[in-house]
Order: C-alpha cells, then sequence, then structure tokens
C-alpha cells in the first residue's frame, strides 16, 4: 500500500518537460536541427511526437547527462516540419506532453520582398507600415531580429496590378533606442509550416535634427522609356552621405556621396524603363544623424501603352483672354486613368474616363476657366491604368493653347479655289487683314497644331499669309481658322470667320437637282430647287458656282423620292453574320501587336468589336476598308486585352448578328512549364504515346499539336506532392511517320484562361525503324553515390551514327554523342552526380536506316541525399549454416516510405514498407533469406527513399558481410582477463582449435563487421588467433563468438560456444551484497548472499573472484524502498570460501553492469585448510591409509617422471633444435595466464569427482527453477541455442592450472599422444584436481603426474568404489537448495 501511495504521487509532481530546438526552430531546409526535450532526474526514456503524425515517434532509450534527451535531424525536409511534444517515462509513469513546439523549414519557395511605407527612415516615436510582397503564396510571417525574436502571421490580399499578393503591418511606436531590423516570409495556406526563404534584411533609420533635403528630376519627372533622367538630392553644406529610396523598394536605390564643391548629389538612370517609374525621397546623413525624409518625386514613365489618345480643345485652341475652354482627351482604348500636361509637367489630376458610341469611345474632357496667359503653352494627354499610376501610354500629339485679344480685328480667310474641291486639286487658303500683323496661323477644327506663317505686306497696304495645302485629300475637308498676330505678343487676334473646305466624290452616291416650276423665270417668281437620291443621304448641299459665299445645307424631306425602289430594302435578318480573324493569330506574345479584322457586306457603314467578359469595351470603326471589312488594332497587347471577342456592323437598315466568338489569347504572362513524352520521344508507328506538361504555380493546361492545321486541347491537372508541381497527362495515338509531331504546351490560372504561359519547349516525335534496340548500362554500377562520377555506355549497331541518351519524364534528350572509334557504342560520363541525374533512362540510336527502339530502361539511383542512416544486421546472425534460413532486419529512426537492401551495390530484393516498433529506432523492414548457399555471400546494405522519389536513397547503412557455416568443428573462445572488466582494462580474445584453420573471424552479436586474422600453429598442433580489442569501453559489451575458416573455401566452420563480456562502471548505482547468518560458517551449513540497491536494477549479478565460470543472475524482486535478490547456498563446504562481489543491470543494457558491491569474503571452516579434502572426522580408517599411499606414490612418480623427461629432452634436443625459434614465437604469443587452449576441447579438466561435476551441474538447474517458481527469467539475456547445448557447464571446466597463469609445455601435447592406455589418460585427467587448494597455485606438470600416478596404484576413485561423493561445491550447496530443480538423469 505504501508503495502504491508513493507512486501515485509521484505521478502528480512529475515536472512537465521542457522542448527547445537548437539552434533554432525556424531552420533552412536540408541543415540540422537538434530537438531536446528536458525532464527530470528520474526519466528513463524520452518520446518525440510529432502532432501531425501520430506515427512518427522516436525514442531516446538512455538520456543524456543533465535529464535531457536530443533527437537530431540531420538532415531536415519539408515533412520534418510541423507541431512536435515530447514527454518522458519513469519507473512510475508517464510525464504529461511538453508544450508544442512548431518546427519551421524555411528555403522552399522564392523569397518575398520587404518594404517600409513611406521609406525606411523613420521619426522615432512614429509609425511605419511594412509591405511584404510574394508571387504565389498567400500566407505572410513578418519577424523582429534581434535577442528577443518575435513573430507575426498575416493574411494577404492580392494586388492584380502587379499580379501578386502582399500583406501590410504597421509597426510603432519605434525608438530609437534599439534596433529594428525585419524580414519576412511567405508559405501557402496548407502547409503553415513550410515557409519561403527570408525576404532581405529590412532595417529603420531614425532621422535627426537635420532639415529635409530638397529632391528634383532633369529635364522632368515624366521621362518618356528609354531616355535618360538624373534626379538631383540637395542638402546641407555637412551631408557625408546621400540616400536614394523608391518607396515600395526593400533596399535603397541608390547610395551617393555630395558634388564637389556642393550640397547635393546626383542620381542617374540612363535608359529609363518601366522599373524605374514610382515615387522617390532622398535623405541624408552627416555627424548629427539622418535627416528626414525629403517631399516624394513621382517619376513618371511614359510609352508603356501603345495605345496613342488624341486630345483636342473646344470649341478651339484659341480663345478669347478670360474665355472657357474644355480639352477632350479621347482614345480606342479604356484606360482607367487620363492625365493631362503642359510642357511635360502635370497640369491637372487625373479624370475616370467617360463611354461614348464613336470610334473613340473613351474619353475625359478637362475644363479650363478664365484663361489668361499663363494657359498658354502645349499641352498632352495619357492614358494610364490605376494599380500603374506612374506608367503611362504613349502621349497624344502636342496640342498649343492660345489666347485671342477681343479687341484686334479678326482678319479674313479664303480659298481661292472655292469652297467645294474635288480630290487632286490644289488647295490654297490665304489669311489677311488691314491690320500690321507679323505673322499668321492657321487652325483646322479637330486638329491640335496650328501652321504659322510671317505674313507678306501688299502695295496696298495690307498683311497676309498664303496657306499651301497640296493636293486636296479627303481629310482636308473640315472648318477652317486663322489668326493674326504681333512679335512681341503671345496673344492673337480675333478669330476670322470660319471657312468650310467641302470634299466631293466621296460618297457613291450621285443626286438629282430639279427647278421648280421651271429652269427659266421670270424676276420675282418663286423657284425651288430639288436635290434628290435614291440612296440615303443625311444632308444636301446646294452650291452656286463662282460664288464667294458659302454652299446652303438643307435636310431632305423622307419620301417615296428619298427611298429605293420596292423590294430592294434590306431585311436585318438576312444580313449576313460576319467573320472575325486575329492576325497573325489568334494566340499573341505580350507586348506584340495584334489585328483583329472583322468582315461584313458592302452595305456595311458601322463595325463594331465586342468583348464579351467586359461589355463596355467598344471599338467602333467608322469607315469600313475596301473589302467590306474593318481592322481593329491593338499595337502592344497587354494581359487585360485577352479574353472572347465578337464583332458585327451596322447598315442603313439596321445591325447584323454577332460574329463566331473568337478567344484572343496572351501569352508569356507565365514562366513556361516543361513537355515531356513518355516513355520517350522515340515511338513505333501506330503506337500511342502520353504527353506530360508540368508547371511549378498554375493548374490549368493546354497541348498544341504545331503545323498546318494548328489544333489544341485543355486538360485539367493533378497535384505532385513529390515534385510540388502540378501536371497533366494527354494521350495521342495512333501517331504515324507520314506527318511530323510536334507538340507544345502552356500553363494558366483557372481564374483567367485567356492569359497563358510562355509556352514549352517544342517536343517532336521521333519514329523508330527496323534497327534492334541498343543495350544500356551504367559503370561502375547504376546506384551512385552523391557527388561520385559514373558512365552510361549505350550500344547499338555498327553502323549508328548518333546515340541519344533519354531521361524519362525529361522534356530534352539528356545528351547525344557520336559512337566512340572503332566500336559501336556511345559513352555519356556524368562526372558529379547530384539530385537532378537521379531517374530511369533509354538509349536510342540513328542511322541511316532511321531510329532504333528505344532500349530497356536503365534505372540511375543517386544515394547520400537524406542523412538519416539505416542500420542493417542479421538474424539471429550474420552466419548461418548451408541451407538454413536468414533475416536481414533494417531499421532507422526516420520514417521513409521503403526500405531496399543491395549486394554488392546491385538490387537484391524489391522494396518494403517500413512496420512501426516503438524503440530507438522505430521503423524498421525484414528481408527474409531463405535456403542459403554460398551464392548468397556477399556484402549487403540497405537504404530507405520515399515513395515519390524513388531513385533518390538515403545514406547506406554500415556493410553488412553475410557468410555460410558448414559442418566443420567449432572452435573455442576465451577471455583471458574474465567475464567482467572495467574501463581502461585491456581485452583480448583468443580463439582456437585443434583443427588446421587458416584464418579466424571474431562476430560481436548485432555488429555487422566481422574481425578477421590469420591463425598461427602452435607445437601443440593446434590452430589460434589472437583478437585484441583494445582498451575496454562500454560498448564492448556483449556476446562475441568466433569461426575458423580455410583459405581455400569461402564456407566457415561452425560457431564456437558465445562468450559473454560484460562491462561494470555504466550505471551509476552501487547496490550492497551481505551474507546471511554470517560471512563464517561451517562447512555444511547454510549460507545466502543478499544483493540490494535502493536505486531500480532489473537483474543482480554475482560473481566470485578467481572463477571460471559465468557469474550467475537473478532477478531482482521490489521490496519498500530498495531492489534485493537472494542467492542461496546450502550445506556449503570449504570450496566456496572465496571474496564476491555483486552488481547490478538493467533490461535494456544487459551487458553494461553497474559499480560493483563492496566485497565480501565468504569463509568456510573445516577440519582441514583444502576443500578439496573430506573432514577428518567422516573419513574411514581405510581411506587415510589410501590417501598416505596416494601421497607417497605420487612423490615417487614425480621422481621417475622428472628423470623421463629430462632423458626425452636431451635425446630430442638435437632433432628439434631447428624448430626452436618458432617454438619461441609461439609460445611468446600466447598472452600472460593464457592456458594451453586445446584442453577444453580434450575434455582435460574435469572435477575430481563425477559427483561434483554433478553437483555443479545441479547448482544452474537450481538456477532455472529459481527462474520458473519465481516467474522471472534469470538467463532472458542468453539466446535461445544456449540453452540447448545441456551439460554446458558439466562438460567444459576451466581448470585451476588455466587459472593460474602457466603455460602448457609442448611436451605436454606428446606425453598425451604417447599415452597407450585411454582410460588411464582419463583418471590422470579427472586426478589433476582431486586437491584443489582455496587459493590459485602453480602445479607443475611433473607434480600432477605423480600424483595421478599415485592416486592410480593406490586407490579407485571414490565413483569407481561405488562412494558417494564427499567433495562438497558452491554449486552442489546452491542445488541442494532447490533439491526439485536438479534434472532427473542428475539424481543418479
Amino acid at each position: 500500500m505504501t508503495f502504491i501511495l508513493t507512486s501515485l504521487l509521484w505521478l502528480e509532481i512529475l515536472q512537465k518537460p521542457i522542448l527547445r530546438a537548437l539552434p533554432d526552430s525556424v531552420v533552412f531546409m536540408h541543415t540540422g536541427v537538434t530537438l531536446l526535450c528536458e525532464g527530470t532526474s528520474g526519466a528513463t526514456k524520452y518520446y518525440l511526437y510529432q502532432k501531425e503524425d501520430p506515427y512518427s515517434r522516436y525514442t531516446e532509450m538512455f538520456p543524456e547527462p543533465g535529464n535531457k534527451a536530443e533527437f537530431t535531424i540531420s538532415r531536415i525536409d519539408r515533412h520534418h516540419a510541423g507541431p512536435y511534444q515530447c514527454y518522458y517515462q519513469t519507473y512510475y509513469g508517464s510525464s504529461a506532453y511538453s508544450n508544442t513546439l512548431e518546427l519551421v523549414v524555411t528555403g522552399a519557395y522564392n523569397k518575398p520582398s520587404l518594404s517600409a511605407q513611406p521609406g525606411p527612415v523613420v521619426t522615432s516615436g512614429k509609425t511605419v507600415t511594412l509591405q511584404c510582397v510574394s508571387e504565389y503564396y498567400n500566407k505572410f510571417i513578418f519577424t523582429k531580429e534581434g535577442p528577443q525574436k518575435q513573430s507575426w502571421k498575416k493574411n494577404s490580399q492580392y494586388n492584380h496590378s502587379i499580379d501578386k499578393y502582399q500583406a501590410s503591418f504597421s509597426v510603432g511606436p519605434v525608438t530609437s533606442s534599439q534596433r529594428w531590423t525585419f524580414t519576412c516570409y511567405s508559405h501557402s495556406m496548407n502547409n503553415p509550416w513550410v515557409w519561403s526563404f527570408p525576404s532581405d534584411p529590412l532595417e529603420l533609420l531614425f532621422s535627426g535634427n537635420l532639415q529635409k533635403p530638397i529632391i528634383k528630376a532633369e529635364p522632368g519627372s515624366v521621362i518618356t522609356s528609354g531616355s535618360s533622367t538624373t534626379i538631383w538630392c540637395q542638402g546641407t553644406p555637412d551631408a557625408e552621405i546621400y540616400v536614394l529610396h523608391k518607396d515600395g523598394s526593400q533596399k535603397p536605390w541608390g547610395t551617393q556621396t555630395p558634388e564637389e564643391p556642393g550640397n547635393k548629389a546626383k542620381f542617374s538612370m540612363h535608359d529609363v524603363t518601366e522599373e524605374h517609374a514610382g515615387q522617390y525621397r532622398c535623405y541624408c546623413y552627416s555627424s548629427a544623424g539622418w535627416s528626414e525624409r525629403s517631399d516624394t518625386l513621382e517619376l513618371v514613365v511614359t510609352g508603356t501603352y501603345y495605345t496613342k489618345p488624341s486630345l483636342s480643345a473646344l470649341p478651339s485652341p484659341v480663345v478669347t483672354s478670360g474665355g472657357n475652354m474644355t480639352l477632350q482627351c479621347v482614345s480606342q482604348n479604356r484606360y482607367d486613368k487620363f492625365i493631362l500636361t503642359k510642357d511635360n509637367l502635370k497640369f491637372t489630376k487625373s479624370l475616370d474616363p467617360q463611354y461614348k458610341r464613336s470610334a473613340t469611345p473613351y474619353q475625359a474632357l478637362f475644363p479650363m476657366e478664365h484663361m489668361t496667359l499663363n494657359h498658354i503653352g502645349t499641352f498632352r494627354c495619357y492614358g494610364y491604368y490605376k494599380d500603374t499610376p506612374q506608367l503611362w501610354s504613349v502621349p497624344s500629339e502636342p496640342l498649343e493653347i492660345h489666347i485671342s485679344g477681343e479687341l484686334s480685328k479678326k482678319p479674313s480667310l479664303l480659298a481661292h479655289q472655292g469652297h467645294i474641291l474635288g480630290p487632286g486639286m490644289s488647295l490654297t487658303l490665304q489669311c489677311s487683314s488691314d491690320i500690321n500683323y507679323d505673322r499668321f496661323a492657321l487652325y483646322k477644327e479637330g486638329k491640335a497644331d496650328f501652321t504659322q506663317r510671317s505674313s507678306q505686306q501688299t502695295q496696298a497696304g495690307l498683311s497676309l499669309a498664303n496657306f499651301t495645302l497640296g493636293y486636296v485629300r479627303y481629310d482636308m475637308g473640315g472648318q477652317y481658322r486663322c489668326y493674326g498676330a504681333h512679335s512681341l505678343s503671345s496673344e492673337w487676334s480675333a478669330s476670322s470667320d470660319p471657312l468650310d473646305i467641302l470634299i466631293s466624290e466621296y460618297l457613291s452616291v450621285i443626286p438629282s437637282l430639279s427647278v421648280k416650276p421651271n429652269s427659266t423665270v421670270h424676276s420675282g417668281e418663286n423657284v425651288t430647287l430639288l436635290c434628290q437620291s435614291t440612296s440615303r443621304v443625311d444632308t444636301f448641299i446646294l452650291s452656286k458656282e463662282g460664288s464667294a459665299h458659302q454652299p446652303l445645307r438643307g435636310l431632305g424631306p423622307f419620301g417615296d423620292s428619298s427611298m429605293p425602289p420596292s423590294g430592294s430594302i434590306p431585311s436585318a435578318e438576312i444580313l449576313q453574320k460576319p467573320i472575325l480573324r486575329a492576325l497573325p493569330d489568334s494566340v499573341v506574345f505580350m507586348h506584340t501587336g495584334v489585328t483583329l479584322l472583322c468582315e461584313g457586306t458592302s452595305g456595311a457603314t458601322k463595325y463594331y468589336l465586342y468583348q464579351k467578359e467586359d461589355p463596355y469595351s467598344r471599338y467602333t470603326e467608322m469607315f469600313p476598308e475596301p473589302g467590306n471589312k474593318a481592322e481593329f488594332t491593338i499595337s502592344r497587347i497587354d494581359r487585360h486585352h485577352a479574353g472572347p471577342y465578337q464583332c458585327y456592323y451596322q447598315t442603313y437598315y439596321g445591325s447584323s448578328a454577332y460574329s463566331n466568338t473568337l478567344e484572343l489569347v496572351v501569352t508569356g504572362a507565365y514562366n513556361k512549364p516543361s513537355l515531356s513524352a513518355q516513355p520517350g520521344p522515340v515511338v513505333t508507328s501506330g503506337k500511342t504515346v502520353t504527353l506530360q506538361c508540368v508547371s511549378e504555380y498554375y493548374n490549368k493546361f493546354i497541348f498544341t499539336k504545331e503545323g498546318p492545321e494548328k489544333q489544341s486541347w485543355k486538360k485539367n491537372s493533378q497535384y505532385n506532392s513529390a515534385i510540388y508541381k502540378y501536371q497533366a497527362s494527354f494521350s495521342v495515338g495512333p501517331v504515324t511517320s507520314s506527318q511530323r509531331w510536334t507538340f507544345r504546351c502552356y500553363s494558366h490560372s483557372m481564374n483567367n484562361p485567356w492569359v497563358w504561359s510562355f509556352p514549352s519547349d517544342p517536343l517532336e516525335l521521333l519514329f523508330s525503324g527496323n534497327l534492334q534496340k541498343p543495350i544500356i548500362k551504367a559503370e561502375p554500377g547504376s546506384v551512385i553515390t552523391s557527388r561520385s562520377s559514373t558512365t552510361i555506355w549505350c550500344q547499338g549497331t555498327p553502323d549508328a551514327e548518333i546515340y541519344v541518351l533519354h531521361k524519362e519524364k525529361s522534356q530534352k534528350s539528356w545528351g547525344t554523342q557520336t559512337p566512340e572509334e572503332p566500336g559501336n557504342k556511345a559513352k555519356f560520363s556524368i562526372h558529379d552526380v547530384t539530385e537532378e541525374h537521379a531517374g530511369q533512362y533509354r538509349c536510342y540510336c540513328y542511322s541511316s536506316a532511321g531510329w532504333s527502339e528505344r532500349s530497356d530502361t536503365l534505372e540511375l539511383v543517386v544515394t547520400g541525399t537524406y542523412y538519416t542512416k539505416p542500420s542493417l544486421s542479421a538474424l539471429p546472425s550474420p552466419v548461418v549454416t548451408s541451407g538454413g534460413n536468414m533475416t536481414l532486419q533494417c531499421v532507422s529512426q526516420n520514417r521513409y516510405d521503403k526500405f531496399i537492401l543491395t549486394k554488392d551495390n546491385v538490387k537484391f530484393t524489391k522494396s518494403l514498407d517500413p512496420q512501426y516498433k516503438r524503440s530507438a529506432t522505430p521503423y524498421q523492414a525484414l528481408f527474409p533469406m531463405e535456403h542459403m548457399t554460398l551464392n548468397h555471400i556477399g556484402t549487403f546494405r540497405c537504404y530507405g527513399y520515399y515513395k515519390d522519389t524513388p531513385q533518390l536513397w538515403s545514406v547506406p547503412s554500415e556493410p553488412l558481410e553475410i557468410h555460410i557455416s558448414g559442418l566443420s568443428k567449432k572452435p573455442s573462445l576465451l577471455a583471458h582477463q574474465g567475464h567482467i572488466l572495467g574501463l581502461g582494462m585491456s581485452l583480448t580474445l583468443q580463439c582456437s582449435s585443434d583443427i588446421n584453420y587458416d584464418r579466424f573471424a571474431l562476430y560481436k552479436e548485432g555488429e555487422s563487421d566481422f574481425t578477421q586474422r590469420s591463425s598461427q600453429r602452435t607445437q601443440a598442433g593446434l590452430s589460434l588467433a589472437n583478437f585484441t580489442l583494445g582498451y575496454v569501453r562500454y560498448d564492448m559489451g556483449g556476446q562475441y563468438r568466433c569461426y575458423g575458416a580455410h583459405s581455400l573455401s569461402s564456407e566457415l566452420s561452425a560457431s564456437s560456444d558465445p562468450l559473454d563480456i560484460l562491462i561494470s562502471e555504466y550505471l551509476s548505482v552501487t547496490p550492497s551484497l551481505s551474507v546471511k547468518p554470517n560471512s563464517t560458517v561451517h562447512s555444511g551449513e547454510n549460507v545466502t548472499l543478499l544483493c540490494q540497491s535502493t536505486s531500480r536494477v532489473d537483474t543482480f549479478i554475482l560473481s566470485k573472484e578467481g572463477s571460471a565460470h559465468r557469474p550467475l543472475r537473478l532477478k531482482s524482486k521490489f521490496q519498500p524502498w530498495q531492489y534485493q535478490a537472494e542467492f542461496s547456498m546450502s550445506a556449503v563446504a570449504t570450496s566456496f570460501t572465496g571474496t564476491y562481489r555483486c552488481y547490478g543491470s538493467e533490461d535494456t543494457s544487459l551487458y553494461l553492469l553497474s559499480y560493483a558491491s563492496a566485497p565480501v569474503e565468504l569463509k568456510v571452516s573445516g577440519p582441514m585448510g583444502d576443500s578439496s579434502l573430506p573432514p577428518s572426522g567422516h573419513m574411514p580408517p581405510t581411506g587415510l591409509r589410501s590417501y598416505l599411499k596416494v601421497l607417497i606414490g605420487v612423490s615417487v612418480a614425480f621422481l621417475l617422471l622428472l628423470i623421463i623427461l629430462i632423458f626425452l629432452l636431451l635425446r630430442r634436443r638435437h632433432q628439434e633444435k631447428f624448430r626452436k625459434n618458432a617454438q619461441k614465437e609461439t609460445e611468446l604469443q600466447l598472452p600472460a595466464g593464457a592456458a594451453e587452449p586445446g584442453t577444453r576441447d580434450r575434455g582435460s579438466q574435469k572435477r575430481s569427482s563425477p559427483a561434483a561435476a554433478t553437483q555443479e551441474e545441479s547448482l544452474y538447474a537450481s538456477m532455472e527453477d529459481i527462474r520458473l517458481k519465481d516467474g522471472v527469467d534469470l538467463d532472458s539475456w542468453r539466446p535461445p541455442e544456449e540453452d540447448l547445448q545441456g551439460e554446458a557447464h558439466g562438460q567444459v571446466k576451466p581448470s585451476r592450472l588455466r587459472k593460474a597463469g602457466t603455460p602448457l609445455p609442448s611436451a605436454m601435447s606428446s606425453e598425451h599422444v604417447n599415452t597407450k592406455d585411454g582410460q588411464a589418460e582419463e583418471d590422470r585427467e579427472v586426478d589433476s584436481q582431486a586437491v584443489e587448494p582455496e587459493e590459485p597455485q602453480d602445479v607443475t606438470y611433473a607434480q600432477l603426474c605423480i600424483r595421478t600416478l599415485s592416486r592410480r596404484t593406490a586407490a579407485p576413485s571414490p565413483s569407481q568404489a561405488g562412494e558417494d561423493p564427499e567433495e562438497p561445491s558452491i554449486y552442489a550447496a546452491l542445488a541442494a537448495a532447490h533439491p526439485e530443480a536438479v534434472p532427473k538423469d542428475k539424481e543418479q
């Protein structure tokens, strides 16, 4: 109950962890970031959780020092962006989630632009507006740089004038006490954590007490496109730097030092373009600080739009002083605004256009009242669009305004040829006056300019001027006036009376004239002149030949006489529908010209062009061209001209129907898409090919087929998330070689289907002939590391002239080569492989017979694209017996979509989907390999990739070598330093066998590679290899095996028995060890070794100093406030005497131990000091006599053996002299304390009696029973194959001799070889440990043999005599404590 309450209390007070990103939570794409989760000291595991992806978990098993875990993403990409949380686990439960950390990836899109409005120089305490502009993305983030970084999210508005998104953000009041530096980002509304590149930084500058400078432009602020201008900024004499800033720009337009001498700076623009238009301010800097900004200079660029307006003065460009005048600006194009300038300066505010039904339907009227001499000048008008107010059209023709005096006498104007003239006649007008004017000016109503002539004086005292206008044309018809003027005055005289000049023979109508009652009448009678016409005319003009008066005008009565004959009136219902065409084409590049041609009938008097999307947009042509048609010309087409058009015409009898719709498309508004053929541009006649068009931003596509009969198809798109682009496919076929098949594609926005992108590059389909398809291959292979080199070879027929390499989904061929000389193949080299080179390739060749078929596909894979490396391991081991099964496990911390396996850099299996598991590497794929043979031997690697980019792989796992083991005898593996080692010790493992292996391989479980050493031969005929692993580190802990192999075979031997190496001092825990009832006991008593720890450990390990056996393990049990395990020993003997230590370990790190407990020395007292001797009180007299005889026999045997040994050594000395050096080398290679390795395989190390061995085996059986009874797994850390070895500990026992550190002489092997009686040899080996001292001692083989001979002659062993074993042991005692755990076959 206390434990439960404590646990509940602990859960309540677990602190919420803190999640941070280093170096920042806003990270550039393809860089690295570390997510740091900080918890409490009791944390055992940390978890990182991506909220948008519930399956994305990264588990850190071991917290770093400082109670934290680091989750590193070495190469961040878009899919890593999003909100993250972390939590941790303790032994008592899990913490709450941390606060959310939003991980943002920048650099995915083009950077926006950031500017300050009205400029970056501000006054302290004021507010400034920041404006961020992006072409494609509609969400914005403004950030303020500095120690305390701040950010604000803003929505945008779409600016149709610049076709971009923009957002504004007000900052203030700003103060000069800190720096104000800003950047902005843009992103899509679909993914708020993937941002663009940052804008260039914008720093606000603070103005001081300097007066604001003066800004002006020369020659003026209205500049013609392509011309030059200069902007001057004039400040104070102490100004050191002048800065020119354009509103809306993120950077200063320029920086200058003042001109010498002077206080102003010059900013020159030599070739003015649209980009120069805008509002400018300047400011300067001196030692007193920054000045205020100057007033605004608006720089206007004219000539941007080519539809020229016309300007006229109503009623005339000459007005009396004080009178009123209206200037009329008209245009065929519907500009948003019209503006008036006088002498290249703005004269009035702009005006909105008015619509009127005429050939120039859009007009603006500028009234001018109370005219004075100040109004005299040259006027022009322009049109512009309100979204670009500094970009004006080409100007109208100049119009000069003049003031006439009321008192100056008006001159007279006459035409010598009369009022009515026919084409081809010569026209001269004469202006004269009896006032001595110095010059005369002739003006035609409706025109903008005057024609001036100097006056001539006649003899009669008149002043006059003749205006010779040349041969008569239709456009000369009109009303004329003339004025007189003096040289010293800008004022003109009053206007002459108007003179009408009429041009005949324009209308193809001949009226008739008759006189009523007769053509001859008497004076005083009434006469009527009747003018008639069968064709409709609005006005009749009556002229008297030779008269100087104006002809008379009259409206003709509309009666039968003016109507056409009955039945000849056309009906509106039968008027032909006009035809509307575009020349040169209806698909027109932006800023070029196009003519819309409307063709009607001969009776048409007016034509109208109608833009369906804009009901106010009408272009009217009053006079049809010859051929019954009208041309509507757009000299410089722009986006707003795009759309559907119709035209109609009018006759005297009504209007025609509308023409069919003509869709006028403007291209070149966006970047061009890419067009490719799938699977390639070489096709077989009669087959079908798929065209694929890809665009980055726009989701509607048009495919066009070039040729005399141009065709087009509209297609919707799909968004490809892998490449972040839109794409559409279009199937074409069957295609035939009888015609050319050339295609292009365009993209456009769904909001405006008539404004298209630039066209893609043309794609022409090629037809294959009868040539066989070439062979394609890559060297050194098709799996290439990024930044390395590769060569693609294409091999065709000997007569091939050209080889073409094509990458699928590419709009162009990757390369073209001629064949190598001599040979029939071409070489395509890639010297620096990048991600762009990954993909599927085919090649084809051309000869006089035509194009070949495409080759088979070569898939070129680029590795190293993603930096999260997977790891590859073999289950259960990278060595498997021939015919056996194995599973290769590829795991990764990163959630790749697929894992794939390669063998010797070639694809080995199909890719597999990952499986999720809760671990530090949560994503895995298992590749089963069955019926393994020698063909499976090789070097394997695994990679991860994403399904949308299947040819871009991660960095490879470490290589894993797979080996096949046979039936060869297994070697033995031992560690001279023991099983438990501390940091800094030296570790050497020795693998040996009595089989003559040429090499040995050492493998650590869980590793991917083997360590191999050549074998060395000992004098005893053993082969061995020493593996010096160096100073002990934590990662050396684990289970080791070794294998033997022959040079001529790739097959390995069977595995050695596993050897466990345990590393202490890993866990910062020091358990305690105690003995119950006492550390000094009598033989036969029960003892319990109690291992305890206040910190949690999963397993306790008990080790006896100097023992060659594996340390014992017991699962820990939790008692109030501590963990413990009891190692019980029943009926202990003196062999239990020794020094014991206890360690702790966790299930997550089986081979990494805690610090050792304080040593505990257990002393078992008995009648005799030697634990191998039975107690005197229990030994019968015959046994004592036998024992004395054995001692005498051993002494005699020792002397005999010593004599024989000396004799043999002297006899064979001369035979073995040449082997002396080899023998020394072999013995030197055995490390200090090493035992003769062959003794374990030959079974020479036995206990003093079989019963004692049985007791040792019963110990492990009793430990197993503890596991079964207590529900704990003692050997859960062992692999399954170890449990199948049965009497592993009883069959192989390291001898005290080997522990003593005395190497075996070479003669010992010969003694065993020459033994005649095998049983005697076994007895001798058994008796070699009949006397086992409490402490390790050096025992010579001569002594051992004497004891053996004495024992053999004196008495049989206890087992042979049928007596119960008398030698107690630690293992027998542990077995006695749990007798039910002793196997039945051992109870005998």
